[in-house]
């Protein structure tokens, strides 16, 4: 035998031992879980918060990916996520509509709340339900901000609009291009009437960006959900990894949403899985002074 072609000969020998090695190196464990997660959830870092406490119970890593509700129903789709964290009711039945998830679930909600003008606009036209008081606001021609189109403050106001029956939203309802935070300093600032979200809302007050006066809070109509999916495997393309699922809809999981935000404003940001039915959001009262908007982000906790 040459003696290239015997160093060929080891070589080959060398890899077939090499291989099965390497190969079982690779796969050691299983790969990281794939989650998507709704943008608007990102600033908060609910979502971080999350994973950091499942990973350091489970051991298993978990890639966070951030879209808006498009993007993360896109994405599940085309088997790019294994687990979906979302806020957009329309959103998630789109997902279902598909048959995308094996299983989903509420684990944490918040609420809208209506903030406006620092001098009683409404009076006692300001007790009505979501939908009435649209309704009310319209007819009275009072300055209304919308956010952004595609953002869950504006699904919730076109649901609502919707409910009130009214055929046309008047001239005095002006859209914008900004949700979130950005929304609730926008509605302050023109001193307009909007419904924002809570978590939103604490951030802003935080900032030093009170609303002129919070008009409605604690109803059953304003009670936002948020939900994770996990998808089926089918569609994922890899087994099922229940893992993750478990743990956000599980007693660890409650636990997290109960503190989560408490170092930040004084008491959780987040009612633990869904209210009961016919309740408003399970989270203290934002509004102590009854109209003043003597808020400073940090109610007593046991405040409800």
């Amino acid at each position: 035998m040459r003696s290239s072609d015997f160093v060929r000969w080891i070589c080959a020998v060398a890899l077939l031992w090499v291989a099965p090695f390497s190969s079982g190196c690779q796969q050691s464990g299983p790969p990281p879980i794939r989650l998507g997660v709704d943008r608007g959830l990102e600033p908060l870092g609910l979502a971080r918060f999350l994973v950091t406490g499942f990973e350091a119970e489970h051991g298993t890593e978990v890639r966070i990916r951030y879209g808006g509700a498009d993007e993360l129903q896109a994405w599940a789709t085309a088997g790019e996520l294994d687990v979906v964290l979302m806020v957009s009711e329309d959103a998630m039945t789109a997902l279902e509509a598909e048959g995308l998830p094996i299983r989903a679930g509420t684990y944490a909600h918040e609420e809208l709340v209506l903030i406006g003008p620092a001098k009683d606009a409404l009076g006692r036209y300001g007790q009505a339900s979501g939908p009435d008081l649209l309704r009310n606001i319209a007819r009275a021609n009072h300055r209304y901000l919308k956010a952004k189109r595609g953002s869950v403050e504006r699904a919730r106001h076109d649901r609502l609009f919707r409910m009130s029956k009214d055929r046309a939203q008047p001239g005095a309802f002006f859209d914008s291009d900004v949700d979130g935070v950005a929304f609730v300093e926008r509605a302050i600032d023109s001193q307009a009437f909007a419904f924002v979200k809570r978590s939103s809302l604490l951030q802003a007050i935080r900032a030093g960006r009170k609303p002129h006066r919070i008009y409605r809070e604690r109803d059953p109509g304003l009670v936002v959900r948020l939900m994770v999916a996990e998808i089926h495997p089918a569609k994922a393309q890899r087994p099922t990894r229940p893992e993750l699922f478990d743990y956000v809809m599980g007693e660890a999981g409650r636990k997290a949403i109960e503190s989560f935000g408490a170092d930040r404003f004084g008491y959780p940001l987040f009612g633990p899985g869904a209210p009961p039915p016919g309740e408003g959001a399970g989270v203290p009262g934002l509004d102590r002074s009854q109209g003043d908007a003597e808020v400073d982000g940090t109610p007593e906790p046991n405040q409800r």
